[in-house]
């Protein structure tokens, strides 16, 4: 009868060790969709925020179609233009060398 007892407990401490597993599963998988939420405002901030200062330099491109506002980004993905923008972000990790800041480049 003891063994009966013992038998019983450890099945009993299977199933709740069994429930505390799908427990941990699922606050993993709201923390992993937490993370994707935080992620996809991030990214939808910064391209509003870069869009926004594109339109403000270049006014004209409020007019562009998508296919024409492609051709005008590859037309400055020219290689001049590339070296100038990594002199200018080679400029601002020099001036940030040394000094801890909150923003990255990204």
């Amino acid at each position: 009868m003891a063994s009966k007892r013992i038998k019983l407990s450890i099945e009993e401490q299977i199933k709740k060790k069994e429930e505390s597993i799908k427990q941990l599963q699922n606050q993993k998988r709201q923390l992993k969709k937490k993370l994707n939420e935080q992620e996809r405002k991030a990214r939808n901030k910064r391209l509003i925020e870069k869009g926004a200062v594109f339109e403000s330099i270049f006014e004209e491109s409020i007019n562009l179609t998508k296919d024409e506002f492609y051709k005008l980004i590859k037309m400055l993905n020219d290689e001049e233009i590339r070296l100038n923008m990594m002199e200018i972000l080679g400029e601002r990790i020099d001036d940030n060398a040394g000094k801890s800041s909150k923003y990255e480049i990204t």
